[in-house]
């Protein structure tokens, strides 16, 4: 009798394919809702920070152009300790005007440090020389000494300080009486640019018709050729002030 054959078959698993677990519909539609509001975050950010950085740098530049102008148009104010100098307008170039200007504070430095060891430097090159300078300052009577060897003459417009100064053979010092002022610079610059009479080439005199020239000054002053010209004044800051 042949032996029983037993046919076993393998346990094997069939081929399912795995399908991923769909979610249900209420998941679904709530992880729309969350990308959704996300994004939505998202842009309303970035829209809106735009504004707001510009809103920032304009407001900083405008804080800034108040603070300037703010300095700017602010008077300044005297050092603490130094004397207040009232300026008075003179209404015209009358002697009696010119009398009556009001003395300027003496501890006042015309020139600085700087400006006046420049100044006695380019003198000193040239002593002796001719030099002549507008202008009576304490700081300037330096340069006569200086130029003890050569010839020296001031043109002051100011009686006070002239006053104040001594003539010696080698100093002399001149009044003037300016008779333009500083109300009329640009008509007056406007006639030089015009007028052939106020050019270099044409030498200056008594009887130049330029209206830029002295005609009031010594004669002295016109048939000297001068080494070195100084020219500091007249005084006044103010429009009726002579120029």
């Amino acid at each position: 009798m042949p032996p029983e054959v037993f046919h076993c078959h393998p346990l094997v698993t069939p081929l399912i394919p795995i399908l991923p677990r769909v979610p249900p519909k209420s998941e679904l539609k709530r992880t729309m809702q969350n990308k959704y509001c996300q994004g939505g975050r998202m842009k309303f950010t970035k829209r809106k920070l735009i504004p707001v950085l510009v809103f920032i740098l304009l407001s900083a530049s405008i804080l800034r152009l108040l603070k300037l102008t703010i300095l700017t148009s602010s008077p300044s104010l005297p050092p603490a300790g130094s004397p207040l100098v009232r300026q008075q307008k003179c209404p015209s170039l009358s002697p009696i005007c010119r009398n009556n200007i009001p003395p300027a504070n003496e501890n006042a430095s015309i020139l600085t440090e700087k400006e006046n060891r420049f100044l006695l430097d380019l003198v000193s090159r040239r002593i002796p020389c001719k030099l002549l300078v507008f202008g009576l300052e304490s700081q300037y009577l330096s340069l006569a000494s200086l130029n003890a060897g050569g010839f020296t003459i001031f043109i002051e417009d100011n009686p006070e300080k002239i006053s104040t100064m001594k003539a010696t053979n080698k100093t002399s010092v001149y009044k003037v009486e300016y008779q333009t002022i500083a109300a009329e610079a640009y008509k007056l610059l406007k006639h030089a640019r015009e007028n052939p009479n106020c050019s270099p080439k044409f030498r200056l005199s008594k009887l130049s018709r330029c209206k830029l020239a002295l005609t009031n000054l010594p004669r002295e002053v016109y048939n000297t050729k001068w080494d070195v010209v100084v020219v500091d004044g007249p005084h006044g800051d103010t429009p009726d002030s002579p120029r």
